[in-house]
């Protein structure tokens, strides 16, 4: 399967999941603007683009009408030739809850827009969200998920990040327990500002975060002030 028909699911208003739809179609290049316009009663669209690798541009407005959708998770995960996302693209997500793994394995994927997650202030779950990212560089501002709590393994294996950013997540993560693997494999990372876990009050799990960080030069003395519970390092 490389392409799908514009009008595919015209007849199909009553659709509520689309996980998994095009999971492993690994010659899957394209797919149509308005693909999923009369799906509007959607609550899942994980894994839909899950191992479509060589699926390589997303048209604006795809998911334009999955305003319902609580679950994104997996979405575009192990899409290796995705080059790029359009600005708005997640702005209809604005019930997602969980979003863990969204671009894990997009190793083509470059900077994304600075706002993407600008509308997503539902979301709990970002854990894996740039997973394998070696293309990118810089990342969009999570601190309008006002909701966030996990971001478990978040830069994980992101070879080419070369400095955390600062002030980077919201006060929501208080509330979480894990920040594992956060770095692990991030072989290029050199620089951690001081103050990013300072909301983290709940954390109790620190697991392999810096494992594999081969330039890291040094560690603020003050990182894990605020993590008063850590149990696991």
């Amino acid at each position: 399967l490389t392409s799908v028909p514009a009008g595919l699911f015209g007849n199909q208003p009553a659709i509520t999941t689309l996980a998994s739809l095009f999971n492993g179609c690994t010659a899957l290049t394209s797919v149509p603007a308005r693909l999923f316009d009369k799906q509007t009663e959607v609550t899942t669209v994980s894994s839909c683009f899950f191992g479509c690798s060589a699926l390589k541009e997303l048209p604006e407005g795809l998911f334009a009408n999955q305003t319902k959708a609580t679950n994104i998770s997996s979405l575009f995960k192990g899409c290796s030739s995705l080059a790029s996302v359009p600005a708005g693209f997640l702005d209809s997500f604005t019930a997602a809850t969980n979003m863990s793994n969204l671009f894990s394995g997009c190793s083509s994927l470059g900077n994304l827009p600075s706002d993407l997650f600008g509308k997503l202030t539902a979301v709990t779950q970002a854990g894996y969200l740039y997973e394998g990212c070696t293309s990118m560089t810089e990342f969009p501002s999570l601190k309008n998920c006002t909701a966030l709590k996990t971001v478990n393994a978040l830069w994980k294996d992101c070879s080419t990040l070369a400095s955390a950013p600062d002030d980077y997540f919201p006060e929501s993560v208080k509330s979480g327990t894990t920040v594992a693997y956060m770095f692990q494999n991030c072989t290029a990372l050199q620089h951690v500002p001081a103050g990013l876990f300072r909301n983290f009050e709940s954390v109790t799990i620190i697991t392999q975060m810096f494992e594999n960080c081969t330039s890291l030069q040094s560690i603020p003395v003050e990182l894990f002030d605020n993590m008063r519970k850590i149990t696991t390092a």
